[in-house]
């Protein structure tokens, strides 16, 4: 399983439409609106590095709005 949190920059008026369409995606935990240099947070729970790329690349950053992503992929909690 791979977890992050994938912050969005949207256009101006859209962070509201933009996170009701992405957090019904496949994957998507949560979506929040923010305050600060990016509109959006993303939780994503995906199975692979090459899913996460997939909801990254071709959902995302397809989606007309968004305007740039930053991805934290959070560390193993088990030690």
């Amino acid at each position: 399983m791979v977890s992050a949190y994938v912050l969005v920059k949207t256009d101006p008026g859209t962070d509201e439409a933009i996170r009701k369409k992405i957090e019904n995606v496949e994957g998507v935990v949560s979506a929040e609106l923010a305050y600060g240099s990016y509109d959006v947070i993303l939780k994503v729970d995906v199975k692979s590095a090459e899913e996460l790329d997939s909801f990254i690349f071709e959902k995302l950053r397809k989606t007309p709005g968004v305007k740039d992503t930053l991805t934290v992929i959070t560390a193993s909690t088990k030690r």
